[in-house]
């Protein structure tokens, strides 16, 4: 009886350690898995399906898998709050955005983010759109949809990344080369890496930010003491509480490792993230911000604090793709799904709000000296309120607004809050690459570039007069209310293409035959590479061709300038991807079509119209891959 009573001890003890292990390792109740998406598996989970099947309507080679999480929605926020895990810049303190009394990091620049953006950010929902699914993206290397002009794309802004070689200084403190380029040297470190080259180049231009100079950049820079000729392009184990000892940690990283030039650290960078990250559960820029894979530890095992890195990194993704022609390509993205969700989506935090001046005579205070009045605010009037109780003055909360295009502060208690609609007032279609603002006016904030062609719905048209343009206020596809100066907008009308569309009976031509290969637009007379005189002669009897020059030509291939008279009427010949004239498609041309999306040369009109071999009117880097695949024997240009 006594063995048997110790023998209930030692289960009782048991089980009570089992108790206390799954307590301590978490309570989900199943592993994370991945299923490729039906349309059925995702029932349960509120809200996903509309806007997966959404994406799937517009890009039927989309492909999606989910990630079952098995992680409560509740605890995943609780644990992304603790600590300093995500942070916002320290501009939105005062803001929804920002924990109040949060701690800041970095000196200062950064700030610990509110529970409302962590949710935000957090809720794929709200990221399942246009604009941020990339940040979903599967981040192996797919060589077949991942191109060099890709990654010249995302890097064309970076301005030391430019150039036919890599400028740097070695460990000796001399200027020295390397003869490749940097895109070429992200994409060598991407395919050795396993990894997709527009996430590297993505990353890279995150960490490192655009338009400025190598000198500012410490960590790339090759010239702090003590660290001269080593590099650090990605960042990794740059850490700490102070701009300084970031930049120390990373390069003392960067020397025990050897990266003493810039391919070296984007290579071993490369390698570095591939392992550590996408090939151990966290393969998108959204798991690797929030570690919610179960492969290893939860919540801890994440790339970077800044809240919002995820979504930046993965618009410059879309948009090269985009660009590129490619947005329909075959792309994998891996959505994850929490337990318990809410049934609606997380709201944003409010980037700003319109709120009415309650009382007569208000001062408006100077943004840079509170003692100072600017200007005198009657009641009724509306300002924009772009942070809440930012400093106080006098026993008075003060708010941060813009009003009659100025920027001061208000004491609070004479602002109240009003709404507006979000009722859809019709399509409109960008004219142009437009920036989108938190208010109507230039002083305020840009929430992002939006690219030519892009469709938004308007709630309020032409409803502001700020700066010398009228305004309108627009929904984002993530919902956000932003605004837009109206002339940068068109009326759009969706007309549906069936996938496999009725054959029609073929019309004739408005414009006279030129010839195979040939056809008139115009003023011109657009060919492929091979088209010669003698085929423009052959086909149109008594027409005349010559060079620019005015020589008479009856033979050899007709180049970009030529004119051709026939018909009584004379024309300009265009060449697709001949943009010297010389009526041959050579690497010089495709030097000039480079070296004119990089900014460094002009073109007249016609050159344009023939380094355009995409037809798209724009001049890209699409336009550049073209033409030398078309060199190179890969393939053709056709009109």
């Amino acid at each position: 009886m006594r063995r048997n009573n110790r023998k209930t001890k030692v289960s009782v003890i048991l089980i009570i350690l089992l108790l206390i292990i799954e307590l301590l390792i978490g309570s989900s109740s199943f592993a994370a898995t991945r299923q490729n998406y039906t349309g059925n598996n995702i029932n349960n989970y509120p809200g996903y399906k509309e806007l997966i099947d959404k994406l799937k309507t517009k890009h039927p080679n989309w492909n999606f898998t989910i990630l079952y999480t098995g992680l409560d929605w509740n605890n995943v926020i609780q644990s992304e709050a603790a600590g300093v895990k995500n942070v916002v810049p320290i501009g939105k303190r005062g803001t929804d955005w920002a924990r109040t009394n949060g701690q800041t990091i970095e000196s200062g620049t950064w700030i610990q983010a509110s529970d409302t953006a962590i949710k935000y950010y957090m809720d794929p929902r709200n990221m399942i759109n246009e604009d941020y699914v990339f940040q979903f993206e599967d981040l192996s290397y797919k060589g077949e949809i991942q191109t060099i002009a890709g990654v010249q794309e995302i890097i064309k802004d970076i301005t030391y990344m430019q150039g036919d070689r890599i400028s740097y200084v070695n460990t000796n403190g001399n200027r020295v080369y390397i003869n490749k380029t940097y895109a070429q040297v992200i994409m060598d470190a991407a395919s050795e890496a396993g990894i997709s080259p527009y996430h590297l180049a993505s990353r890279i231009r995150q960490e490192q930010g655009a338009n400025v100079s190598v000198e500012d950049r410490p960590l790339i820079s090759g010239t702090v003491d003590g660290y001269v000729g080593y590099y650090n392009y990605l960042n990794i184990k740059a850490t700490g509480s102070t701009t300084q000892s970031v930049i120390i940690d990373g390069l003392n990283h960067a020397k025990s490792k050897g990266w003493t030039n810039p391919q070296i650290s984007i290579t071993e960078g490369a390698k570095f993230i591939a392992k550590s990250y996408i090939t151990t559960g966290q393969e998108t820029l959204y798991l690797q911000k929030f570690d919610v894979d179960d492969q290893g530890s939860l919540f801890s095992h994440q790339y970077m604090q800044n809240i919002s890195a995820a979504v930046s990194e993965s618009v410059s993704v879309r948009d090269s793709y985009f660009k590129m022609g490619m947005i329909d390509a075959s792309i994998n993205f891996v959505i994850p799904v929490f337990e318990n969700m809410p049934q609606v989506r997380s709201e944003m935090p409010e980037y700003g709000n319109f709120a009415k001046v309650t009382g007569n005579s208000v001062r408006l205070r100077s943004i840079t000296d509170i003692n100072t009045t600017i200007g005198s605010i009657n009641s009724g009037t509306v300002v924009m309120r772009i942070a809440r109780g930012v400093t106080n003055y006098s026993g008075n909360v003060m708010d941060k607004v813009i009003v009659n295009n100025s920027v001061g502060f208000i004491a609070s208690q004479y602002l109240q809050d009003i709404s507006y609609s979000t009722t859809s007032r019709g399509t409109y279609i960008t004219n142009t690459s437009v920036n989108v603002r938190t208010a109507p006016s230039t002083n305020s904030v840009v929430i992002k570039t939006l690219l030519k062609g892009q469709i938004v719905e308007v709630n309020e048209l032409n409803a502001w007069n700020n700066n010398g343009y009228s305004w309108s206020r627009i929904s984002l596809a993530d919902g956000r209310q932003v605004y837009i100066v109206t002339s940068y907008l068109s009326p759009y009308t969706y007309t549906y293409t069936p996938v496999n569309p009725v054959p029609q009976t073929p019309q004739t031509p408005t414009n006279p035959s030129v010839g195979e290969n040939t056809k008139i637009e115009q003023n011109y007379i657009v060919c492929e590479p091979g088209v010669t005189a003698q085929k423009i002669i052959s086909s149109n009897a008594g027409a005349v061709v010559k060079k620019a020059d005015g020589t008479v030509v009856t033979n050899g291939k007709v180049g970009t300038g030529f004119t051709i008279t026939m018909n009584n009427a004379t024309y300009t010949v265009v060449k697709k991807g001949d943009v010297s004239g010389d009526g041959e498609v050579t690497p010089s041309d495709y030097v000039k079509i480079k070296n004119k999306i990089m900014g460094n040369t002009t073109m007249n009109a016609i050159a344009e119209k023939a380094a355009d071999v995409n037809n798209d009117n724009t001049i890209s880097p699409a336009d550049y891959v073209k033409v030398k695949n078309h060199i190179m024997g890969n393939s053709n240009i056709s009109i």
